[in-house]
């Protein structure tokens, strides 16, 4: 075994499992802790695990063998086991790389709070790893948390300050939970190190688009398409862009142009049918919200645009009120009942179908949730609905 160990510290896996192997037939049944690192990385998990199973028989609370074959049982899906070996060995001997693995296990079985807890659990035990940060980041990313995911992005940042792909991460962080001027300083920073990555110019144009600096959005989307032709996503942002410039024939021909690349492109539709509702072309808004849906039934853009034009659309034929209120209640209960625009569109669905005690209820909730911007204006929707009367749009939503 001593000699399996030599060749194994020289990078020598061939002489090292040769002589694993040979110590294991001699009954040396340590031999199969150095011999299942290498199985495992040879990509015979299955194996690895059987020595590791052997070796935890002999040595039941050793918390080393747990972990790993935890770990190993993680990677092939046995989750509720792997959770076993690795709370035992946690149990035995806590450990930060044994917490951070239950937490992508927990992840996997989509016991979000359980994961959350172990990976805060794994930092708090071992403040100096710069992983540990960045996993629970992207949990945060994946459960819409993007402040805690762009704060976690801080630490790990300033123990690794050069992971290029970490400022992108924080800058979209930044970007979905509003902090706007910073995650412009993250895509500078990408952008100055990598200048030819068109997605760059993507991310930092949706950010000028969010600050209505709409001429500068234009000119990141314009600076991708020119690194490729091809990005319908480039085109699409950029006509939603000269849409809010009010250049309606540019805006049009990139959304057709974004169309015609990527033909399964929901934002596109979602993009072109804003624009149609910008032009009073209600029935076109309809049929791009529709494909929209087709596309991606669960989209919240989609669900609320859809029903809004359900909802309020001026032309009698295009209106169908209950249709509205389950994708606008869909949308709300995606966003657990806290998102002004998508209350507004609920309550407007219920004023279609004359039930405007239901309608004024969502409506107030609207209102008190809106930001001091729309307040006027969903305060005019309230005062309407309680006169018992429904809203025509004349505009996008």
């Amino acid at each position: 075994m001593r000699r399996g160990t030599i060749w194994e510290g020289k990078s020598d896996d061939d002489h090292a499992i040769t002589d694993d192997d040979e110590a294991v037939q001699l009954g040396e049944e340590l031999a199969r802790a150095p011999r299942s690192r290498i199985l495992y990385k040879r990509g015979k998990l299955q194996d690895a695990i059987e020595d590791l199973t052997v070796l935890i028989e002999l040595q039941p609370k050793n918390p080393q063998f747990l972990f790993q074959r935890g770990t190993l049982l993680g990677e092939v899906q046995d989750l509720d086991n792997a959770i076993a070996d690795l709370s035992k060995s946690i149990d035995l001997s806590p450990d930060s790389a044994a917490l951070t693995n239950r937490a992508v296990v927990w992840a996997q079985k989509n016991e979000f709070g359980k994961a959350m807890d172990d990976f805060t659990a794994a930092i708090k035990l071992d403040p100096r790893i710069p992983a540990n940060y960045q996993h629970r980041a992207r949990l945060h990313s994946q459960l819409q948390q993007h402040k805690e995911a762009a704060a976690d992005l801080n630490e790990y940042l300033r123990l690794e300050p050069n992971d290029l792909g970490a400022h992108v991460q924080r800058g979209l962080s930044r970007y979905f939970s509003g902090d706007f001027d910073n995650a412009i300083l993250d895509f500078d920073y990408a952008i100055d190190r990598i200048p030819s990555d068109s997605e760059l110019y993507l991310f930092r144009g949706s950010v000028w688009n969010a600050k209505k600096d709409y001429d500068k959005a234009v000119a990141d989307f314009t600076y991708a398409i020119k690194l490729d032709a091809n990005s319908a996503e480039a085109f699409s942002y950029r006509g939603a862009a000269w849409n809010a410039l009010g250049n309606n024939e540019k805006a049009l021909a990139d959304f057709n142009q974004a169309i015609r690349l990527k033909p399964d492109f929901e934002i596109a539709y979602i993009n072109r049918g804003s624009y149609w509702l910008s032009t009073e072309s209600y029935e076109k808004a309809l049929s791009d919200f529709r494909e929209a849906f087709r596309i991606n039934p669960s989209r919240l853009a989609v669900l609320n645009n859809l029903a809004w034009v359900l909802a309020t659309a001026p032309d009698d034929s295009l209106r169908n009120g209950k249709e509205a209120i389950e994708l606008a209640k869909h949308a709300c209960e995606l966003t657990d009942w806290e998102v002004a625009e998508y209350l507004d569109t609920l309550a407007a669905a219920y004023a279609e179908i004359g039930d405007f005690q239901s309608a004024v209820e969502w409506q107030k909730k609207s209102v008190d949730t809106t930001s001091e911007d729309s307040r006027k204006e969903a305060q005019t929707r309230l005062e309407l609905f309680m006169s018992g009367k429904p809203f025509r749009s004349k505009h996008t939503p």
